[in-house]
């Protein structure tokens, strides 16, 4: 295992898994549990808090994980989907991630905003699902089944849905 004694203290790295701004933290639990059990120190923020108020929600995003960073002697930046768009604005906030590390992430994409990245008509069915500004939670993008296929463990799912927020549709704005 990666220990302290092994590496030194300061080349231990602290691993923070950033779920997408769209998915709960739920989504790296797990991975988050069993790295853990190597002696990396790992952290698995929720970035619920960054959607309180109202945008801007990268900047917002971005905050919050760099506030975490700041805190690790050497972090390791591992950005699952949409959160592959905050790495630049994390990064800009603290002295630079040791690395960054992007897990079937989008790639950062400077003064767009998230629709213009999405597939085609991804934002006409968000702004059709929306209610009251908020766009659907993220599992009702799709027809169940992908859901079923991508999370099969009905436990594991249920978690998923019970935590993913309705998000306000303002995530989509530009990351700049």
């Amino acid at each position: 295992p990666i220990t302290p004694a092994t590496t030194g203290p300061l080349l231990m790295p602290t691993l923070i898994f950033i779920p997408s701004p769209l998915t709960p933290q739920t989504i790296w639990r797990e991975t988050g549990e069993l790295v853990g059990l190597t002696g990396l120190d790992v952290r698995t923020p929720s970035l619920s808090d960054a959607f309180r108020d109202g945008p801007p929600y990268y900047h917002r995003c971005a905050a919050l994980i760099a506030a975490i960073a700041r805190g690790c002697v050497n972090p390791i930046l591992v950005a699952h989907s949409a959160a592959g768009g905050l790495v630049p604005a994390i990064a800009a906030q603290i002295s630079m991630p040791s690395m960054a590390i992007f897990v079937d992430a989008i790639l950062p994409h400077p003064g767009e905003d998230w629709l213009s990245t999405a597939p085609p008509g991804r934002g006409d069915l968000l702004r059709a699902g929306a209610l009251d500004g908020m766009a659907p939670p993220w599992h009702e993008w799709f027809d169940p089944g992908v859901l079923a296929r991508l999370l099969p463990d009905q436990h594991m799912r249920a978690a998923f849905m019970r935590d993913t927020p309705r998000e306000r549709s303002g995530v989509c704005g530009p990351t700049t």
